[in-house]
């Protein structure tokens, strides 16, 4: 979601930081009152984290943790690196990085909620990590120099970053050519609506900012990376001590990976590896529920649609549907036999609106 569509939401972007801030910082002062995610070890846990890696880490750290994913899990952080961790919370993220990074290696980590950094700072000092700093800032605008990480890691946060395009740069920035992308998040397997969309408290819920899997491609391949990839989800609130609507939106925690692109060659070849098609962030677009969107316009499927379309699907899981909209009278005969011999499932057809389910 770029700057302008935080914008036409009406949003008024310092009131949802502040709102995002006091959610975390409940989650800094009060880690056991429960939330509508699950916190702490037990989240760490449920998350794959080893005991070795939570060996040394104050429990003032680990106490808060709200993650949803598990940026560990994705590929190996070796000793001697250089790590962002962004909206690093208590620390628990940084401060794992600092042991695998060791004494040759640098970690920083950048929040924008004062108890949050305090808990961190305070847990670096208490088990004496030399290797580690917390700066605050935001997401949008790191307060770390350009190529400076070898990997940029951020668990749980880009989600609740309205611009998310600004916040992936950003990242892309601080990373040296080759960098690499850590991240654990969320996703939704339907689209959130305006509706939603302008309500803060969805956003302090996870849910607002959440974005289909093929949207989410898409923003990090727009931002200067390469060879994205999901590598692990899994419903992650389901449990928590409040309830939440993430269900409503099929909200799945996730990890994901890709890397900045060494040359421009080689980001123009993911760009253009890009189906060409809008992807539906709203129900402004999609009037049947789809997981993504693709406007034919007025072209027939002799005329090149069907290309896009096929990369659209091959972007989502089996079951998943995608909604296409063609005004050309032809569509309404060719789609469904192209259906047939792809092996999708046309599910619906209403109007000029053609709902497709992935085989």
């Amino acid at each position: 979601m770029s700057e302008n569509t935080v914008q036409e939401l009406g949003l008024n972007l310092d009131a949802l930081r502040v709102a995002i801030q006091e959610e975390y910082g409940a989650v800094a002062l009060n880690p056991q009152q429960g939330f509508h995610f699950h916190t702490g070890r037990p989240l760490a846990q449920m998350l794959g984290y080893r005991d070795p890696w939570l060996e040394g880490i104050p429990e003032t750290s680990i106490e808060s943790f709200a993650g949803t994913g598990n940026p560990f899990s994705i590929d190996e952080i070796g000793a001697g690196e250089q790590v962002v961790d962004v909206a690093c919370g208590a620390g628990i993220d940084s401060l794992i990085a600092a042991k695998m990074v060791g004494p040759n290696g640098r970690v920083i980590g950048v929040d924008m909620t004062p108890a949050m950094l305090e808990k961190a700072r305070r847990s670096a000092a208490e088990a004496q990590f030399t290797n580690v700093e917390f700066r605050e800032g935001y997401a949008e605008s790191l307060p770390v120099p350009d190529g400076w990480a070898d990997v940029v890691i951020s668990n749980g946060a880009l989600n609740l970053m309205p611009d998310k395009t600004a916040a992936l740069k950003e990242m892309a920035r601080v990373l040296k050519p080759g960098g690499r992308l850590q991240i654990g998040d969320l996703i939704v397997q339907k689209a959130v609506p305006t509706s939603a969309k302008q309500k803060i408290e969805l956003w302090t819920g996870c849910i607002a900012g959440a974005v289909l899997e093929t949207e989410l491609y898409a923003t990090v391949i727009k931002a200067g990376f390469v060879g994205f990839e999901i590598t692990w989800r899994d419903p992650v609130f389901d449990g928590a001590p409040q309830q939440s609507s993430a269900a409503n939106f099929g909200t799945l925690g996730i990890n994901f990976r890709a890397r900045k692109a060494v040359h421009p060659a080689e980001w123009d070849a993911a760009l253009e590896a890009l189906p060409s098609a809008e992807l539906a962030e709203a129900d402004s677009v999609s009037i049947l529920g789809a997981d993504a969107f693709y406007d034919a316009g007025d072209k027939g499927c002799a005329d090149g649609p069907l290309d896009e379309i096929a990369a659209l699907l091959h972007r989502l899981e089996p079951g998943q549907t995608l909604e296409v909209r063609a005004i050309e009278p032809s569509v309404a005969t060719d789609l469904p036999a192209w259906c047939r011999l792809a092996k999708h499932e046309l599910v619906t057809h209403e109007g000029d609106h053609y709902l497709i389910r992935r085989k």
